[in-house]
């Protein structure tokens, strides 16, 4: 478990340390604010050189509208925007 103080999970906490540590390659991102924690997170997880996937349906905003602003946006820039299905395929696949 992480305490975090700001939107991104990555700032000012052990996670990137211990995603180094531990040979992380691939981030996957949810919560519950789009346009916040999720797209602070994101961005971050690239700019570390994560590959960074994010399930459409496991994250959401209050509003749709900026909902899917974002997930457009970080989807252009960011990082791969799927489903759930898809990733967990994709993590079934990875663990084999």
């Amino acid at each position: 478990m992480v305490c975090k103080f700001g939107p991104s999970i990555f700032f000012q906490t052990p996670v990137v340390p211990y995603f180094i540590k531990e040979g992380v390659e691939t981030v996957i991102i949810t919560a519950c604010n789009t346009s916040g924690c999720i797209r602070a997170s994101t961005i971050d997880s690239f700019q570390w050189g994560f590959r960074t996937i994010v399930p459409e349906d496991c994250v959401g905003d209050i509003e749709e509208g900026p909902h899917r602003d974002n997930l457009r946006d970080v989807g252009r820039r960011y990082a791969d925007v799927s489903n759930a299905g898809n990733v967990i395929a994709y993590i079934k696949q990875s663990t084999r």
